[in-house]
């Protein structure tokens, strides 16, 4: 595919953005697929969708939970209710709140 470095630069700057930014991504880098080929459009919103499965439900929870040495669960749960609670907001504020002791 032409240009794959600077896509690839595009994609990565935008996985920076918080909730929207892998989104975003896969949303330049599938356009360029489909203006590549119809077939290397669907290849490339494939793999974002896998990558964006593993990495929300496997290498998130990991992360946090050895960031606040919490369960994984703990955190992925505690991410849950945020979100639900707070919005966009309040899932990227439910890091570490849930690993701190009470009236901190």
């Amino acid at each position: 595919m032409p240009f794959a470095a600077v896509i690839a630069l595009l994609v990565a700057i935008a996985d920076l953005i918080p909730l929207v930014g892998a989104t975003l991504g896969a949303i330049i880098a599938g356009g360029a697929g489909f203006l590549h080929s119809p077939t290397a459009g669907l290849v490339v919103l494939v793999f974002f969708v896998i990558y964006q499965q593993v990495e929300n439900h496997l290498l998130q929870p990991v992360i946090m939970s050895h960031a606040v040495r919490l369960n994984p669960l703990t955190v992925l749960v505690s991410v849950l209710i945020a979100a639900e609670l707070g919005g966009l907001v309040g899932a990227p504020l439910a890091g570490g709140q849930e690993g701190l002791p009470p009236g901190q």
